[in-house]
């Protein structure tokens, strides 16, 4: 079922406030009367649409997974895999340079471990979702499942790891290097 336009806006309200509230707490610090007071809506409000913050925050990272990946993916031709694990890996790149400031506030305060890991399955599910329908076409020296698996935590990582040290990398090394390493990887 659809949902009306102002159900639309609302949940929108609700996952904006939990999103700006991250920036400046951790997430576990984060209750849902605070987020309601950011949204300006009741608890009930909240609990129309929401379980509770948990799965307000797995419903803002499959929201934040379609605006970042489906659009950027959407005609997206490919000839192998590995063009379009690093097209991922381009697309990821972009996000955080694009958002550092506000990634690295993010970073800082809101990674409790269900939180990484809701973060991280998002993104496996994602990849893996993407890549099993073409086992068919292509002969993978390693299942896709624990491509996507390497791939989510390795990029995951790496990108942490380049805010959290000030490493500035370029966009083109960060793809040769990905390159090198799916090279190795993906295909017989």
């Amino acid at each position: 079922m659809n949902e009306t336009k102002q159900a639309l806006r609302t949940r929108k309200y609700i996952t904006n406030a939990l999103m700006e509230l991250m920036i400046e707490k951790d997430f576990e610090e984060i209750s849902v009367t605070d987020i309601c007071e950011q949204a300006t809506i009741t608890r009930a409000t909240f609990y129309k649409y929401f379980e509770d913050k948990y799965h307000l925050a797995q419903c803002a990272l499959l929201e934040m997974k379609e605006k970042i990946f489906d659009k950027e993916l959407e005609g997206f031709k490919y000839n192998n895999p590995k063009e379009l694990y690093l097209r991922i890996v381009e697309i990821c790149i972009d996000f955080v340079n694009s958002n550092q400031k506000r990634f690295v506030q993010f970073v800082k305060h809101s990674f409790s471990d269900k939180l990484r890991i809701m973060i991280l399955q998002t993104i496996n599910d994602f990849i893996e979702n993407l890549t099993k329908p073409q086992e068919k076409n292509f002969k993978y020296k390693i299942p896709v499942e624990v491509i996507s698996k390497f791939i989510t935590g390795g990029l995951a990582y790496f990108l942490l790891y380049t805010i959290e040290n000030n490493k500035n990398y370029s966009k083109q090394e960060m793809l040769k290097w990905a390159d090198e390493i799916l090279s190795n990887m993906i295909i017989c």
